[in-house]
């Protein structure tokens, strides 16, 4: 009898199946566009051969490290928030969300692919929530740092590029995140106003027979409320963490741009690329052209951005450069970038996700959370959500109930012979529980408080 796949390699084989189709498209058009006198191996070839040994290193280390870095700021907030997380776990955490983000639209399945790896190390609910949303806060605000510097150190970029629909969609990625971050603001200072407000919309919608079941869109509002909302007394307790947790953040962007400017910077020196009349790009023309496209690709929802990257890549380099140059330039740019950080990614998710399935069969209790009845609904469904789509089809991170979580702490106590009680730690850290929560720099102990077994379960 032939086993049914997950519904995880289900989900994962269509997600490839669409990229590939995207890519197949892509290129097509490119070919069709540019013909194969300008797009060709030799001129992808010529264009390595040329680039400096030095820059194309730099390239590869800039890969690496957009890897790391966002790893090293899971590993920052979590130990901040109380849970002993050891920075390889946390690596895993970094790459998964790199993986699931590079094959779904808008980069939807990373957040929950970090929290089903962070549930399934026993790590509490409460913690692997607050991780996540104060990371992605952090990456919306660096993103929005290097918008306004691209805008305000080279506006003639911007304001040079001819393709309109191009400059649109980079004013559009900027708008988003602007928004994004201040939604976010208001949902920590004004929550209720905001609340008021949606649930206002939702009402009117339902008069004018535009929306369907509002309960459930209520519902859903107030989840997303919720769920930035709850980050206040996290950010209260610990004043600077959102600092810190930034400054890993901007690195891991800034690492990601310089990827294409070292590649076009090392080779754009030995071999004859500029379009007539056009200045040689420095390296801070570069960072900013890349920013532009960052913010312009970012603002479609495709897998990696397949297809967006390509014509934004085309549009804002080819004011400078010969086509050929561009084309090949692209091609490296998005190799590194994208394809060689996707395979390295998926590689260490698969080892880490094999290694833990390994685990759980002898040590099922550690590999268990435990998600608390109290726990705030927003947590309790994107838990539940990360758990369905990621699961290999066992019960080991399906949530306990209240009641089943009583007994297996009753249980656990039992086997222990009475010595230990089993702890219980808050799927949302308060500003009373944070202060009882030892906060060691990067890199040493955590608080020796002990962490609740969590049932729990981007």
């Amino acid at each position: 009898m032939k086993q049914k796949l997950s519904k995880r390699t289900r989900k994962t084989i269509i997600n490839i199946v669409v990229l590939v189709v995207l890519v197949g498209i892509t290129f097509g058009i490119l070919f069709a566009t540019y013909g194969t006198e300008e797009l060709n191996f030799a001129n992808i070839g010529a264009f390595l051969s040329s680039c400096e040994p030095g820059f194309l290193v730099a390239a590869i280390a800039c890969m690496l490290a957009s890897i790391i870095f966002e790893g090293l700021a899971l590993f920052l907030i979590a130990r901040r928030l109380g849970h002993k997380s050891k920075l390889h776990q946390s690596m895993a955490y970094s790459t998964a969300d790199v993986y699931y983000s590079a094959l779904t639209p808008s980069a939807s399945g990373g957040q929950p692919a970090s929290l089903y790896y962070m549930c399934r190390d026993g790590m509490s609910g409460g913690i692997a929530g607050f991780t996540l949303v104060l990371n992605l806060l952090a990456y919306s605000t660096s993103i929005i740092i290097m918008g306004i510097f691209a805008f305000i150190a080279k506006p003639a970029i911007f304001s040079g590029t001819s393709d309109v629909f191009a400059q649109t969609l980079i004013i559009i990625g900027f708008v988003l995140q602007v928004l994004f971050f201040a939604f976010c603001i208001v949902c920590i200072m004004w929550s209720k106003a905001l609340l008021k407000i949606g649930n206002g919309i939702i009402s009117l919608g339902t008069k004018m027979k535009i929306v369907k079941k509002p309960d459930k869109w209520r519902a859903r509002w107030q989840g997303v409320v919720d769920k930035y909302r709850s980050s206040r007394d996290v950010i209260k307790s610990h004043p600077t963490l959102f600092f810190e947790a930034l400054f890993f953040n901007l690195a891991q962007r800034v690492s990601y741009v310089l990827i294409p400017c070292f590649l076009c910077f090392g080779t754009g020196a030995n071999i004859a690329v500029l379009k007539d009349g056009a200045a040689t790009p420095d390296l801070l023309d570069l960072f900013c052209m890349q920013t532009f496209v960052l913010l312009g690709y970012n603002s479609i929802p495709l897998p990696g951005g397949t297809g967006a990257f390509e014509y934004m890549y085309l549009n804002v380099y080819g004011e400078f450069y010969t086509n050929a140059f561009v084309l090949s330039a692209m091609m490296m740019s998005r190799a590194l970038s994208y394809y060689l950080r996707f395979i390295l990614s998926g590689l260490y998710t698969l080892i880490y996700h094999s290694v833990g399935l390994r685990r759980k069969k002898s040590d099922k209790q550690t590999q268990k959370p435990v998600l608390s009845a109290d726990a705030p609904d927003w947590l309790k469904e994107e838990i539940a959500e990360a758990v369905e789509n990621m699961s290999d089809g066992d019960d080991a991170m399906i949530p306990n109930t209240p009641d089943e979580t009583e007994k297996e702490n009753k249980e656990s106590a039992e086997n222990d012979g009475g010595e230990e009680e089993i702890s219980s730690v808050p799927d949302t850290p308060t500003e009373e529980t944070a202060q009882d929560v030892a906060e060691p720099p990067v890199g040493g102990e955590a608080s020796e408080q002990e962490e609740a077994v969590d049932n729990g379960r981007q």
